[in-house]
Parts: structure tokens; C-alpha cells; sequence
């Protein structure tokens, strides 16, 4: 029996098309993953089914589930509770999800609805704790190490290693400095738990909402149990890579201020909220609720790996190999650095800046970027460069801030079509083979599409660009210039004549985007990468620098004078409406690619009859007749137009078909020759 039309009368599961959330930006760096999704509530979805098939409605959300972890390539999943009441359907969920994915780390807590089934009370000893006495039970689900219940503990998680749980008890009995030890190892941390509810005056125990215990008084005793341990680490770690993933709003457990460099995720109010702010970032948006059965993975983007020096005064420190690529592991940057036995490295600690200075006996200093090294002075001390560091991050961060501007708003620009809009450098990303290269020395705009450093092809615009890869992305784009056209059309002036993409093999583009790359790194994670004492030869930087950064506002052309045809605006001039047949279109804005081709807003190519004429080898009255024979979407403006797909289409059936009658023919003659033969022999 096919699942997917299982049960008519509970309304079929229906998953999310993309899971296209994004949080916290991870600029430049590689990020994971993380998936999130709490209050399914199966029970309010199949009602009071019988056994096997609220079992069987089960299996079928959690493999719908894991489905969308392998078409987006998921890294962590968070369950944030209140998947059931009922003991058996979670174990059924849980087995069913460890079933479908045996690789992806799952990260699971109790929801108040968890609390709810009395049979997990069937063999309770009066006196004992019923919360520990139900979290006993949920334990035994989660033998696969794979999956992982967390109730007031610590995850520290490990790439490529086995991670740990930290208890209530370790963390309370641990010095901060332990603490720290153990976080700085670890490459992301998740602390998780219900959290309950005890600080909520309206949604508290007295409302029923735990069953087990109806009083303010044991609300508020769980509730500080999960308290302590959160104020424990915000003390020790507030600085750190950490989820605080609990059942219920962090307003209900705790009423100290949000650590503005942790991510708070939960569920339970049934109002999908999401804030990402410098000093909060809370994610409660994936609450699916007793009735919506759109059910589906939400995720959002973090880097992994701890700053190993957060916790460092500043200062100039002496550093390991070890640490050094962790601390860029942390960042999300795979490097390789293999200095020799006596080289001896250093971090330098300024005001939240970081600047790593290799040293070798009777040798010049070097500054580390990534795993190269870099000319710093020949007569410069560590204390030079430790003094001067955060005045050189100072005005390297004002000369590029009118160029960095101009880069996010193209960037902007870009996400509002679909494209990525991913700065790195001086390129902004579409996709991961389109880009554009913005000159920082004049503010241009070069579309390209490239398969390597060296295999580039330039384009006129941004829209021929896409036309040539993308046609969603195309439409959106046309669709945007139409709303404004002020915005039309992001074009290289030198490249604007251009009919055909022209290859480019060079790689000085990527040259002067590694320059930009590097200021970018000390205003994104605060590291400086290069060196120049010419911004120190005098006291007034503006007198004896001059900025290369030249940053003219986005290129825009006037609707009237650019290639644009509003053929709407037209008609309302004109009195008298044309009669238009059933085949020909109004469209209300075409863009003008060349003299044989025309775009519209939806991103459909209209050609001439002389383009299709010559690509076919026909005359136009024979294009034109034949348009006419098919019903071909056409238009007519000055000359005709004829819609390129539909053509194509229509021809290439045409011309099978008359190529197929062909040979039919010429099968029956050479078969009545054949015959004539036989019969001559057979009258002899």
C-alpha cells in the first residue's frame, strides 16, 4: 500500500518544498547545517486511530522527514519536542528516524506533552523525582549513538570524534576554568533540556501543561534546575559557539538577558517567531502545531569549532602549530601551515584583534595569512606591530566602507532575484558557477560565468547571463526590473555592445579580489592578514594615502532611453485598440537583446522571423506561413515575433513527422520494385 494516499479522512502528509530558512549569515566561510522542528503532535493528526495505523502514519512523517536531510545535505537535527503523549508513537518516531539516516547527529529533548502518558508512571516509587523518573524511560530509546536525548546537559560535539555529555552535576561541580578547557576542544556546543516554565505568570503548571505536577512551586523547582546550569555556562563560556535548545522560551526558564553569542532555538507557544539581532538570536519558527499538516525540516547556518583564544588577555602570546589551525578551523577555513622545528609563532591580542606573526632566528617577521606567509618588516619588533595593529585595522576598514557598501547592495540586489548574493572578495556570487566581479577601481559591474580560475566567459549584463543558465532566476530578474526601473540593468559599460559571451582566461580579477578578501577578514572575524607601514608614514592617513576605492552608485539606466519596450504605455496613447488573434500576446515590458531578439517579463524568447529563418534554413514567408498553419504564439511590432520555444517545438514535430512519412514512402516503393522483380522471375 503506497502511504502517500494512506488515510483520506486525517489529510495526507505534506512536506515543505525547501527547507530555505536561513539564520545567522556565515560570510566568506564554510558553515553547517542545522535543522530544527518541534510540536508535531501525530496524536492530534491521526486522532484515536487504532494501533497500526497511527504506527504506520508515523513512520510515514519521520521518513518524509529524513528526506529532506539528504536532499539538503543537512549536517545536525534538533528535535524540540511534543512529537507525542503517547510513550509507544515516540518510540515508533524515534526508531523510524534513526532507521531512515544512520549518519546524521539527531539531538532530541522532552516536551511537556512527553510528560503526559501515565503509564510511565505504572512503577513509580513514591518520593522520587517523576521528571527523572520519565527522562529514565525516553533513555532507553536512544541507544543508537546517533541519536541523543539531552535534559538538563551539555553536548560537546567534536567533528570527526566521538562527542560528550556533560551532566547537571559535572557542570555545577566544574571550575569555570574547566569548563573552559573542555569548550575550547570542542566544535560546537548544545545545551538542551525542557527548561520548563516556573518565571511564566499565564503558562505555567496550574494550566495543566505537565500533568504530572500542577503546582507553581514544582514548576519553579525544575525550572531553576535548568536556570543554574544556564547561568553556570553563560559565566564560564558566554563567548563561545553554544544552542540553547529547550522545549520552552527562554522567558519561561530564566529571566537573566539573551548571551548575544549563543543561538536560542524552542518551541511549545505555537507562534513561529525568529529574531537575529547583535545581542539576540532566538528561532522558534518550525512550531508545526495541532493542525497544519505541512510538516518539514526548517534549518539554519553556523560555523563549528571554537576560538581557542577567546578567553586570552590581551597581549602577545606564544603559540602551537595546533592551535593556530584550529583557530581557523573555528572560522571554517581548512588550512595547511608546516613551519619548521625552530620557527616560533605568535598571536597577537588586541582589543578583540587578532594578527599571527611567524619568526625565524636572523630572519625578517613574517605575517601569517592562512597558511602563507607574508613580508612585515625588516626592523619592526612584535611590540610595533602590537601598538599599531588596531590603528592599521582602523583605517584599512575606512578606506574599503564606501566600497563594502557598494558590495552589499549589489549583494542585496542579487538574493532579490534568488541568486546567492555571497561576497567574497571583490565577486559577488548568483550561484556557484555564475558571479560578478565589482572593479574596486571604478565601481563596474562584470557579469561572468566560470568553470575555473581560468575558463571565464564575460557577459553584456547580468540578464544575458542568466537567460543562458537560469530561467527562473531570469524571470524574477525581469520581473524586478519591472517593478523598478531604475534598477535596469546592472551592465559593464565596456561590455555593453557585446551579441556573444567573449572567453577570458586571465586572473587578474582574482588578484585584486585577494586584496579585498584580506581587508574583509579584519572587519568579518577580526584577523589582520597583511601588513602596510605605509599608512603609518604620517599621522594624517587622508594626506598621505590615497584611497584606490572609487565607488559610484549602482549603474542605472532611464527606462525611457534603455532597451525597454512598454508596449502597455503604447496602447494607453493610442485610441483605437488592434485586434489581436487568440495566438498573440500583450505584453506589458520587453527588453530589447539585440534586433532579432526580444525578452518579456515571464523570461519567454520572442525572435524575428529573419533569426529563425536563417537558423533553419528557410525563407521569412515560409517561417511566417508556417507560424500561422501551427497557431504559433506570435506578436506583431513592426515585424513579427514569434515565441522561440513554441517554434522550436512545433517544428521539430512537424519536421519528424513529414521525415517519417518519407521514409514510409520510400519503403513502399522499393518494397513494389522488389515485388515487380520477384514476379518477373516467377514468369520465366
Amino acid at each position: 500500500m503506497n502511504d502517500d494516499h494512506f488515510y483520506d479522512d486525517i489529510s495526507p502528509l505534506t512536506v515543505r518544498d525547501e527547507t530555505n530558512f536561513t539564520g545567522p549569515k556565515v560570510p566568506n566561510f564554510k558553515a553547517v547545517k542545522i535543522a530544527y522542528i518541534s510540536d508535531i503532535h501525530i496524536d492530534d493528526k491521526v486522532g484515536y486511530k487504532y494501533e497500526p495505523d497511527r504506527k504506520r502514519y508515523t513512520k510515514f512523517v519521520a521518513k518524509k522527514l529524513m528526506e529532506d536531510v539528504k536532499k539538503d545535505g543537512l549536517n545536525l537535527i534538533l528535535f524540540l519536542g511534543d512529537t507525542s503523549h503517547v510513550f509507544e508513537i515516540n518510540k515508533t518516531f524515534v526508531d523510524a528516524i534513526n532507521e531512515a539516516d544512520h549518519y546524521t547527529l539527531k539531538f532530541f529533548i522532552l516536551g511537556n506533552h512527553e510528560l503526559w502518558d501515565s503509564s510511565l508512571l505504572d512503577d513509580y516509587e513514591v518520593g522520587t523525582n517523576k521528571v527523572d523518573h520519565i527522562t529514565q524511560k525516553y533513555r532507553q530509546l536512544f541507544l543508537d549513538e546517533r541519536a541523543i536525548l539531552l535534559q538538563n546537559e551539555l553536548f560537546i560535539f567534536k567533528q570527526y570524534k566521538r562527542g560528550e555529555k556533560l551532566s547537571a552535576y559535572d557542570i555545577l561541580h566544574m571550575t569555570n576554568d574547566q569548563i573552559q578547557a573542555a569548550a575550547s576542544e570542542s566544535d560546537l556546543l548544545i545545551l538542551g533540556g525542557l527548561g520548563f516554565s516556573g518565571y511564566s505568570k499565564t503558562h505555567n503548571a496550574t494550566h495543566g501543561y505537565y500533568r504530572i505536577f500542577k503546582t507553581l512551586e514544582e514548576d519553579l523547582i525544575e525550572t531553576q534546575k535548568f536556570e543554574e546550569i544556564y547561568l553556570k555556562l553563560k559565566q564560564a563560556i558566554p563567548q563561545h559557539k553554544l544552542i540553547v535548545m529547550t522545549h520552552t522560551p527562554k522567558e519561561n526558564w530564566s529571566t537573566d538577558s539573551y548571551c548575544k553569542h549563543w543561538i536560542y532555538v524552542n518551541g511549545h507557544t505555537h507562534q513561529n517567531t525568529y529574531t537575529f539581532s547583535d545581542n539576540k538570536k532566538h528561532i522558534a519558527n518550525n512550531q508545526v502545531g495541532y493542525e497544519d499538516k505541512t510538516i518539514g525540516l526548517k534549518y539554519f547556518m553556523n560555523t563549528v569549532g571554537q576560538d581557542c583564544f577567546v578567553n586570552y588577555a590581551d597581549g602577545i602570546h606564544e603559540i602551537t602549530r595546533e592551535q593556530y589551525l584550529r583557530f581557523y578551523f573555528s572560522k571554517g577555513k581548512f588550512i595547511e601551515y608546516n613551519p619548521n622545528n625552530e620557527t616560533k609563532l605568535y598571536l597577537l591580542k588586541n582589543k578583540g584583534l587578532y594578527l599571527f606573526i611567524s619568526q625565524e632566528e636572523g630572519r625578517p617577521l613574517m605575517v601569517l595569512n592562512g597558511g602563507r606567509r607574508v613580508k612585515a618588516s625588516k626592523t619592526k619588533t612584535l611590540d610595533y606591530f602590537y601598538e599599531n595593529m588596531h590603528e592599521f585595522a582602523h583605517k584599512m576598514a575606512e578606506m574599503i566602507k564606501p566600497y563594502q557598501k557598494h558590495l552589499q547592495e549589489i549583494s542585496n540586489y542579487v538574493q532579490s532575484f534568488g541568486g546567492s548574493g555571497h561576497i567574497h572578495g571583490a565577486i559577488v556570487d548568483i550561484d556557484y558557477y555564475n558571479h560578478l566581479y565589482i572593479n574596486p577601481f571604478n565601481g563596474e559591474i562584470i557579469p561572468y560565468q566560470a568553470d575555473s580560475m581560468t575558463e571565464k566567459y564575460v557577459f553584456r549584463d547580468v540578464l544575458t547571463l542568466l537567460l543562458s543558465t537560469d530561467k527562473k532566476m531570469s524571470r524574477n530578474y525581469l520581473k524586478l526590473i519591472n517593478k523598478n526601473n531604475n534598477m535596469f540593468p546592472l551592465v559593464h559599460t565596456d561590455y555593453s555592445k557585446l551579441e556573444n559571451p567573449i572567453f577570458d582566461a586571465s586572473t587578474t580579477i582574482y588578484k585584486y579580489s585577494r586584496i579585498i578578501l584580506n581587508i574583509q577578514k579584519i572587519t568579518e572575524i577580526k584577523v589582520i592578514t597583511f601588513w602596510n607601514d605605509e599608512l603609518f608614514k604620517s599621522k594624517h592617513h587622508e594626506k598621505t594615502v590615497k584611497n584606490p576605492f572609487y565607488t559610484p552608485p549602482l549603474i542605472k539606466a532611464n527606462f525611457n532611453n534603455s532597451s525597454v519596450i512598454s508596449i502597455n504605455k503604447q496602447r494607453e496613447t493610442s485610441s483605437k485598440k488592434p485586434q489581436k488573434t487568440s495566438t498573440e500576446t500583450e505584453q506589458q515590458g520587453l527588453i530589447v537583446i539585440d534586433k532579432n531578439v526580444i525578452v518579456t517579463a515571464d523570461g519567454e524568447r520572442y525572435v524575428t522571423t529573419q533569426y529563425l529563418a536563417e537558423k533553419h534554413r528557410r525563407t521569412p514567408q515560409q517561417i511566417i506561413s508556417f507560424m500561422k498553419l501551427k497557431n504559433i504564439t506570435h506578436f506583431k511590432k513592426g515585424k513579427y515575433y514569434i515565441q522561440e520555444e513554441d517554434f522550436n517545438t512545433k517544428f521539430s514535430q512537424s519536421w519528424s513527422g513529414g521525415r517519417i512519412s518519407y521514409i514510409i514512402l520510400a519503403y513502399i516503393i522499393f518494397l513494389l520494385v522488389f515485388l515487380s522483380i520477384m514476379l518477373g522471375f516467377a514468369l520465366r
